[in-house]
């Protein structure tokens, strides 16, 4: 089962990071928060990991863990590079490519969201206006 521990790990693993030295924990769970909530919205559902954001429990299915680590990880890549990049001269190759890279892997976690999107409304039990139902007419 994935917990926060586990999602760093696996974060920091995918990221070239092994020793915790270039991306902070702070770094990692703001990342982690951000792909999770962009999931949870795509899916419309309430999905957590156990120690992310006090979440108690993990209610992530196992089949989305890998697009949780994808989209945390672009995310934790661009935040990296976009302070780096204030540390380094505008025109630092590395700071460019891990940039352009973690745009890329954001756009392919787009992409990987929408799909989710999709096949929720195809395979939810009502349409996806029905919550609109429930609203007080203005």
């Amino acid at each position: 089962m994935l917990d926060l521990t586990t999602l760093r790990a696996r974060l920091r693993a995918w990221l070239s990071d092994s020793t915790g030295l270039a991306l902070s924990d702070g770094l990692l769970d703001e990342a982690a928060l951000q792909a999770l909530d962009a999931i949870n919205r795509a899916g419309a559902t309430g999905y957590s990991v156990q120690g992310l954001g006090e979440a108690p429990i993990t209610t992530l299915p196992a089949a989305l863990e890998i697009l949780l680590v994808h989209g945390a990880g672009a995310l934790a890549a661009e935040g990296a590079a976009v302070a780096a990049e204030r540390l380094l001269e505008p025109d630092g190759q590395r700071t460019t490519v891990l940039v352009a890279w973690g745009r890329a892997q954001y756009g392919r976690f787009q992409i990987a969201l929408a799909e989710l999107r999709a096949r929720q409304m195809q395979s939810g039990l009502e349409p996806p206006y029905a919550a609109w139902g429930e609203a007080p007419d203005v």
